[in-house]
């Protein structure tokens, strides 16, 4: 049974996944939206890319509702027999209410533009864009812009959010100090 759940929004290279790291050290058991989708691209036969994962996501939010991969990810994570839960990359606000309405913690993390453009480029994945302009498309979809009410919606997931974490630090060490910080203030460890 589930007994705590942590939810993670932001946008791409805003430092989620480093979060997602340290809250598996402190014993919680990680899940991540975007295998659930990936395992779904590779269940058609297709090649993961940035632009599939978003558009498949927002197809399924489409089809079977706004908190879709919300759903799927709790499934999972009952199957698991998981107690400690965090998920990361909670990107629309119907996620964010399902989510919200079991319990969950829902911690934002951003940054600025220009650093995460510079994080994005430095440790691009091989499936990600490879030029700037590519790169402003996926981010503006990831953040919402002119984007349907079950698509990306990251902005408005922030917004949604109980606490959130502006890091713009250049060191992996201050995020983590920040971030201990905040979950013994909200008595998470």
């Amino acid at each position: 049974m589930i007994k705590q759940i942590i939810a993670l929004t932001g946008p791409i290279r805003a430092g989620k996944s480093l979060v997602l790291g340290l809250l598996e050290e402190k014993g919680y058991k990680g899940y991540k939206f975007s295998n659930a989708i990936n395992k779904e691209i590779k269940r058609r036969g297709k090649k993961i890319e940035r632009k599939l994962q978003q558009d498949i996501g927002d197809e399924l939010r489409k089809k079977f509702g706004g908190d879709y991969w919300a759903k799927e990810i709790l499934k999972i994570a009952e199957n698991d027999k998981s107690e400690l839960v965090v998920i990361d990359g909670v990107r629309n606000p119907c996620e964010v209410k399902y989510l919200r309405d079991r319990g969950a913690l829902m911690i934002g993390i951003d940054a600025d533009y220009k650093i995460r453009k510079i994080r994005f480029f430095a440790n691009s994945k091989p499936s990600d864009p490879k030029n700037e302009k590519d790169f402003d498309k996926i981010d503006r979809r990831d953040r919402g812009i002119d984007e349907e009410d079950f698509g990306q919606q990251v902005t408005k997931s922030l917004e949604l959010s109980d606490v959130v974490i502006i890091n713009n630090w250049d060191s992996v060490d201050l995020l983590k100090k920040a971030f201990t910080k905040l979950l013994k203030k909200h008595k998470v460890i």
